[in-house]
């Protein structure tokens, strides 16, 4: 129904909101990954574990990492090592160590995907001792190889009514994002390229990968732009036929800069 989805487009996040969601949630996972394997690596596999090593399994804790300059909640798994004499003590996971010295995550993975580097050989840790450095490029490749497969999963099992495309600026870089709105007025990441909306070539190869990974629309796409005439053009080639709409934040935005600080909160 028409009343659902624009309420669940109202609840929405923007398009920024929704993007830095999207990075942190695959940087996230990624250091969970890899301190997995760093957990396994000593301990054994969970279903096989190693009960004459040196160290054991002991459940998880709460811990931080840092994203785009703040502090973020990850869950951390414990390891204890066996001591002479029966006596125990925590073990150090240098995974999570790099991980909270680390305050730049986040560029140098959208570098690496800006660069086309492939992530898909990153090496799984294997327990011996390795620098900080080498544990922060291996999570930065595990974070880049979970948002490789993100963007190109295929898009024809999902139907979409509408499309918003958005330029993001991060603290570094711009990036030109695409979120797919479902039938329930739902917002979700589907692709994404490293440079301005202002850029033809850009929203070109932006639309066109979205076509080649069969973006599935019923009827005429709605599409929710930025406003900058390159993303119009784009969007006219592939959709001939969509309904184009300006993003009403970005007319609230523009207004503001007309108007005194104590009546923003009125327009």
């Amino acid at each position: 129904p028409k009343g659902k989805i624009l309420q669940g487009m109202k609840q929405g996040l923007c398009t920024e909101e929704v993007f830095c969601a999207y990075m942190r949630e695959s940087i996230r996972g990624a250091l969970w990954d890899l301190m997995q394997e760093e957990v396994e690596a000593h301990c054994g596999r969970r279903h096989r574990p190693d009960r004459e090593g040196r160290y054991r399994r002991a459940g998880s804790d709460d811990g931080v990492f840092y994203f785009a300059g703040r502090k973020e909640a990850v869950k951390k798994p414990r390891m204890r090592e066996r001591l002479t004499g029966g006596r125990q003590r925590e073990a150090v996971l240098e995974s999570y160590l790099a991980a909270r010295s680390k305050r730049n995550i986040l560029s140098e993975v959208m570098a690496m995907v800006d660069e086309g580097v492939s992530a898909r050989g990153s090496q799984r840790l294997t327990g011996r001792a390795l620098s900080s450095s080498e544990v922060s490029r291996q999570w930065v490749k595990h974070s880049a190889r979970r948002i490789e497969e993100l963007r190109g999963r295929d898009l024809s099992k999902d139907e979409y009514f509408g499309l918003m495309m958005d330029g993001v600026f991060l603290k570094e870089t711009v990036v030109l994002v695409a979120l797919g709105i479902k039938k329930d007025g739902s917002k979700e990441v589907l692709d994404f390229s490293v440079g301005s909306s202002e850029s033809y070539e850009v929203a070109r190869s932006l639309c066109s990968r979205l076509q080649e990974r069969r973006f599935n629309v019923r009827g005429r796409l709605l599409a929710v732009l930025d406003g900058a005439r390159a993303l119009h053009r784009a969007v006219e080639e592939f959709w001939p036929d969509a309904v184009i709409q300006d993003c009403i934040i970005h007319k609230e935005r523009n207004l503001h800069g007309y108007l005194r600080k104590s009546d923003h909160p009125e327009c």
